[in-house]
């Protein structure tokens, strides 16, 4: 599974959902928790820009992305190109693991469009055209 690489990032990322903080992978939330985008802090390089990805591998289908910002700078400011998107897992499904992914770029990306929601992380990857390197990622479960 891809999250098998990822074991030995640094912490560059918090993620709040009010007063919940995803301090561990594989963290329980319900659906009301995350009704809100979450506050992001980054402990990130100042002369670096950044990708974050949010996203649900467990959709029927393939992937479901729930949040999707580039040229992020260490303010937290960047283009966003799919709005966060509440978490609502359907009924009669298992938990379902909603990955935040964030990438450091080697370059700043021109602005693209995203019409679908419903795309795989290396198609998605590869539309953005531009070498990446994940530095951190972090994960909750949610169910119906």
């Amino acid at each position: 599974m891809i999250l098998n690489n990822f074991l030995k990032l640094n912490n560059k990322m918090e993620i709040y959902y009010d007063a919940k903080r995803l301090y561990k992978n594989n963290l329980y939330l319900n659906k009301q928790d995350t009704i809100h985008q979450p506050i992001i802090k980054l402990n990130i390089k100042n002369n670096c820009l950044y990708t974050l990805l949010m996203y649900d591998p467990d959709v029927i289908g393939g992937n479901k992305i729930y949040w999707f910002i580039i040229n992020i700078n260490n303010n937290f400011k960047g283009n966003i190109i799919l709005k966060y998107k509440t978490p609502k897992p359907p009924k009669h499904t298992d938990n379902h693991h909603y990955i935040f992914c964030l990438f450091q770029q080697s370059e700043y990306i021109e602005k693209i469009y995203c019409k679908t929601r419903f795309i795989t992380i290396q198609e998605l990857l590869r539309k953005l055209n531009i070498k990446m390197k994940l530095v951190d990622f972090k994960f909750f479960l949610s169910s119906y």
